[in-house]
C-alpha cells in the first residue's frame, strides 16, 4: 500500500496529533474499502442523521442507515471491478480547525503500471468527543 499524505494547509489551520492519528487510519481504511472491506472505513464516519455522500456513481444518500448501507455496497463494487488493486491518496487542500475539517483530494487505484480509477474528493469531518468523524464525502471521476 502506498500512502501520500501531502498538501496545502490554508492558514489557521489547527493540525494536531488526533488529526495526524485520524488521516493515517483515513488512508489504511480507504485502502482496505477499494479491495471490498467497508467496515474499517465504516468505522471512521459519523453515526448521526446529518451525515452525506454523493457517491462517484450518482446518488445522494442522508443519514447513517443509507450511507452506511451504499458504502457496503461500493466496497463490494470496487472489488468486482478493480479487484486488488494499488491506492493511493493525494491530498491537494487540507483546511482543519477546532471541530471542523476538509480535504480536497486525488485517490487512484493502479494494476501493475496501469491506474484503472481516479476520483477526485471532497471530503468534510467533524471532531465528536475528541475524535475526527467523516461528515460527508463527494466524489466523481476524473
Amino acid at each position: 500500500m502506498r500512502t501520500t499524505l501531502r498538501g496545502n494547509r490554508g492558514q489557521g489551520s489547527r493540525v494536531d496529533e488526533t488529526w495526524q492519528e485520524f488521516r493515517v487510519a483515513l488512508v489504511h481504511a480507504q485502502s482496505q474499502w477499494n479491495v471490498g472491506d467497508a467496515q474499517p472505513f465504516q468505522a471512521l464516519w459519523s453515526k448521526g442523521d446529518d451525515v452525506s455522500l454523493f457517491g462517484g456513481q450518482g446518488g445522494l444518500q442522508i443519514g447513517w442507515a443509507a450511507v452506511g448501507s451504499r458504502l457496503e455496497r461500493a466496497a463490494q463494487q470496487a472489488l468486482a471491478t478493480r479487484g486488488s488493486g494499488l491506492y493511493s491518496c493525494e491530498t491537494l487542500v487540507e483546511q482543519v480547525t477546532l471541530d471542523l475539517a476538509y480535504t480536497v483530494a486525488i485517490e487512484r487505484v493502479q494494476q501493475g503500471d496501469q491506474v484503472v480509477a481516479t476520483v477526485r474528493v471532497t471530503q468534510i469531518y467533524r471532531c465528536e468527543s475528541g475524535r475526527w468523524r467523516i461528515l460527508h464525502r463527494h466524489t466523481d471521476y476524473a
